[in-house]
This record gives C-alpha cells, structure tokens and sequence, in this order.
C-alpha cells in the first residue's frame, strides 16, 4: 500500500509539473518579458526593418497621458492616451500576445491621428504597466476592453463615436468585444490578421512550430489553464463572437502570413453576421500587412470609416 501510494504521488507530481511548465509556456506573462522579445524576428520583417522602426519612433516620440481603470476581476489597467482634437472620434488600440503598445500599434497610430482621431492604446493585462499574470488570449480581454470603451465614453461624452481596433492577439481581443453590449458609442470594430479561436492558434502552434499532435496535448493546454489560470480557453472565441456581432467589423490579413493563416481572417468573415468588409494584402506576413499594402490599406480603412459614418 505505501509503494502504491508513493507512486501514484510521483505520477501527480509529475503530471502538475508539466501542466505548470505548459502554463508558463502558454500563458504566464513575467513583467518585463515583453521587453525581452525580438522585434523583427523573419526575413519579411527585416526587409522592412527601416519602415517599422520609423513607425515605431513616430509613437515613441508622441506625448501622452498616462490612464488607468480597474478590470472586473480588479487588476489595475493602464493605457496612454494620444490627444489630438478637441471633440474627436476616439481610437482603441489593441496590441498583440507578448508585444507591447508600442511595437504594435505605430501604424494605427498615425493612420487614425492623421484621420483626426484621439487615441487610446492599452497595455493589456500582464504587459507593460498593467497587472496581472496570465494572458487568456482574449477571454478575460475583451471585458477590459469594454472597460477602457466604458472610460471613454464617460471622460468624452457617450456620443463620442468609438472605433476599436486591434492586431493579432489584439484583433481577436477586439472581435470578442463584438458580441457584448458596450456601454460607449462603438461605430465598428477593425481586426488586422485575427484568429479564430484560442484553441485553433495554441494547437496550430503545437503542431506546425512543436511537432505534437494536438488531439493529445491540447486538452493538457486546456487544464493548464483551468488549474494555474483560472479561466478555460474555449469559453469565448472570435469565431463564436462575430456570428452575433453587434458592429461592423473590417476584416485585414496578409496572404502569407506565417503565423495567423489567411484563411481564418476569411472564416470569420463568412461567419460574421453585421455589417463587413474584407482586405487581403497580397504578400504580407503577420502582422505588416499596414506596411506591404498601405495604399490599399488606408483606402479600406477610409472606405470602412465611411461606411460606418466616422469621418
């Protein structure tokens, strides 16, 4: 009876050690790892590297005021707020999974500046100065999305029209809020290279990046998650969201993205039930789609704000 006891207290042992390591792995954010991340880490990204860092700078040099909220589950969330007019739509910015505001939202930044909007660019919870410790890849997101909307609209007036837009991560963030009943003036919602589920992202990684089968490691992903996180990944998705969407929605991917597959961005598409468009960037790997195709970029963009009358 001891033996069997010790061992099956050596399997449990082993059995949470690796949940753990899978949750550091997946989910857990240390502060400051963001930092740490390679900004331009593909041949796309480094034939492109001198367009990137002059966005990147265009931000970095902006002036800004520091914002905060408090999330429903009571972290302390920060934002830097871009003012530009008096009386002006309002941009929500969402960067992507382990990057940062600045690396991600350079583009939209002056895309929406030069239309005349303010904008609002949040840390999402665990990076940059917001807390936290685990990224839900958009479970939990979208409620503190809805929060920086709720912001908004009492600092600015609830006609203040709200466009929210998002990258990757941030994109999935974004389309998840379009189910819910923002309490703000949200016009529509712009998703640049989104995918369709967390579940479809994690066991895409397992599979084309690990080499595991999905089928079997995914449902440890899953109780990782559960156990250390305190959330489950399959209880919201992007693809589920857009299916009752509340806003129109202006889909974006790049035809070679390595990382997101073009083919969710036309999935949601299908799928989405409000108003929609759709730009594919013939050529843009993740994420710089602004960049490979701005012209066509901006002209969707414009036609999009148009559409949805925010000029």
């Amino acid at each position: 009876m001891k033996f069997v006891i010790i061992f099956f207290s050596v399997i449990l042992v082993v059995f949470l050690t690796v949940l753990l390591y899978i949750y550091n792995t997946a989910f857990y954010n240390s502060k400051g790892k963001e930092k740490r991340r390679k900004p331009f880490y593909t041949p796309a990204y480094n034939a492109i590297s001198e367009e990137i860092k002059e966005i990147y700078n265009n931000l970095k040099n902006a002036e800004y005021e520091n914002v905060y909220i408090k999330s429903v589950d009571n972290l302390k969330l920060r934002a830097k707020y871009y003012h530009n007019i008096n009386g002006a739509p309002v941009a929500i910015m969402v960067h992507g999974y382990r990057s940062s505001s600045s690396h991600d939202s350079g583009g939209a930044y002056r895309m929406f500046t030069e239309r005349g909007y303010n904008v609002l660019i949040p840390d999402q919870r665990t990076h940059g100065e917001s807390e936290g410790h685990t990224i839900t890849f958009g479970v939990k997101e979208r409620y503190d999305i809805a929060r920086w909307v709720e912001y908004t609209a009492n600092r600015f007036g609830k006609d203040t029209p709200i466009v929210l837009m998002g990258v990757s991560m941030g994109a999935a963030t974004v389309m998840m809020c379009s189910d819910l009943e923002l309490q703000g003036n949200v016009k529509g919602i712009i998703a640049d290279c989104g995918y369709t589920s967390p579940k479809d992202i994690i066991s895409r990684v397992m599979k084309e990046n690990m080499k595991l089968p999905p089928s079997i490691f995914y449902p440890l992903v899953k109780v990782s998650a559960q156990f250390f996180g305190g959330f489950d990944p399959d209880k919201a998705s992007p693809i589920t969201s857009v299916k009752d969407s509340r806003y129109p929605i202006l889909f974006i991917h790049g035809d070679a993205d390595s990382f997101v597959p073009y083919y969710m961005s036309e999935k949601l598409f299908e799928q989405c039930t409000s108003k929609k468009m759709f730009l594919g960037v013939k050529g843009a790997d993740h994420g710089i789609s602004f960049i490979i195709g701005e012209k066509e970029y901006l002209e969707a963009v414009d036609r999009f704000l148009s559409e949805i009358e925010v000029k």
